[in-house]
């Protein structure tokens, strides 16, 4: 008997109803969403800094949402991302104000955020040799005056309405609304003092050539020594940004002392403000205009300033800027709106 050869195909096809899934694109929130869950990672925490503030505007409620996490470390972590935006993290203030009412942990955390943010449209103008600190509203108007605070080079507000001051004579106080001493650190020069989100307070103390963290008690929990600081902060990822005067170099260094950038040929700068997409807005004593610069030093743009000059800030319309007797606001080609005259020298502008 002859057998038929046959050959059998097994023909597959979808059940009925069936659709093929293709992978959901990736949208800007999305990205947000993923990379402010990556704040609570150490290892992954400085990449996730930067992508935050490239993205912009959908970064903010993905980091409003991490300000809630039970972890105090990434909740504080996302509160100073948040402080990075400046006016671009305005929308959401409203929220802000809401958490800070609050009684649960994260109250203080968002306080401490909106005592940051430039929310108020004024400045803080610390008058050294005059001994006290303005505040100047958006025309330039004198609304509040400090009594005589010593030789402020630079203040802020803190969250409870005292005010920090660091004097160029030597010591960083804490002053209550009454004018009284609440916190003093006696030190060589202080040019900055930063009130951070644990309590601890980080000094540019030139005098002592250091950059110097200190706890309520005074007590030096870390500092990075042998340098010439006109200026030091506290970056998210943990790392510290200063300038070394004397050599005419900037610096980021992480807790344990290791330097993870160096920027030469900064010579005479007063203040390196440090913008949200990672660009340097650099004012250098007698040099006009100043200029932001990228990460390598090279140079991006230019914003008009006079020679004489100490600090400059960006605002959304312009800047605000000043020098050696004079505190101004210029639109955004620098043409000046207003100026106002002040005795002596200014020192570092805190937009509040």
């Amino acid at each position: 008997m002859r057998r038929l050869g046959c050959t059998f195909v097994l023909l597959v096809t979808p059940a009925l109803g069936q659709v093929a899934t293709q992978p959901a694109p990736t949208t800007p929130e999305r990205q947000a969403a993923r990379l402010a869950r990556e704040l609570e990672l150490p290892e992954r925490r400085t990449a996730a800094v930067a992508g935050l503030c490239e993205l912009g505007a959908p970064a903010l409620a993905p980091l409003l949402a991490q300000m809630r996490h039970p972890d105090p470390t990434t909740a504080r972590v996302a509160a100073q991302v948040l402080v990075e935006f400046g006016h671009d993290a305005l929308p959401i203030v409203p929220k802000l104000q809401a958490l800070a009412a609050g009684k649960d942990a994260t109250a203080p955390i968002a306080a401490w955020a909106l005592a940051r943010l430039p929310h108020r449209g004024t400045f803080l103008v610390p008058s050294m040799e005059e001994g006290l600190v303005r505040e100047l509203d958006g025309d330039g108007k004198e609304i509040w005056k400090s009594a005589k605070v010593g030789k402020p080079w630079s203040a802020s507000m803190l969250a409870d309405g005292h005010l920090l001051v660091a004097d160029v004579d030597g010591a960083a106080r804490e002053y209550d609304a009454e004018g009284k001493v609440v916190w003093e650190w006696t030190g060589k020069h202080c040019y900055t003092a930063e009130r951070l989100l644990d309590g601890n307070t980080l000094l540019a103390e030139y005098g002592s050539q250091r950059v110097v963290e200190v706890d309520a008690k005074g007590e030096v929990v870390w500092q990075v020594e042998k340098c010439s600081p006109l200026f030091a902060r506290r970056l998210p990822d943990g790392r510290t940004f200063f300038g070394n005067f004397d050599r005419g170099t900037l610096h980021e260094v992480d807790r344990t002392g290791v330097e993870s950038w160096t920027l030469e040929g900064t010579a005479n700068t007063y203040i390196v403000r440090r913008l949200r997409d990672g660009t340097l807005l650099h004012r250098q004593h007698n040099v006009a205009p100043a200029r932001v610069r990228d990460h390598k030093g090279t140079e991006l743009r230019t914003v008009p300033t006079f020679d004489v000059g100490t600090d400059v800030a960006l605002l959304p319309d312009g800047s605000i800027q000043c020098g050696q007797g004079y505190v101004r606001r210029c639109d955004a080609d620098g043409k000046e709106r207003w100026k106002v005259d002040v005795g002596g020298w200014v020192g570092q502008i805190t937009l509040r």
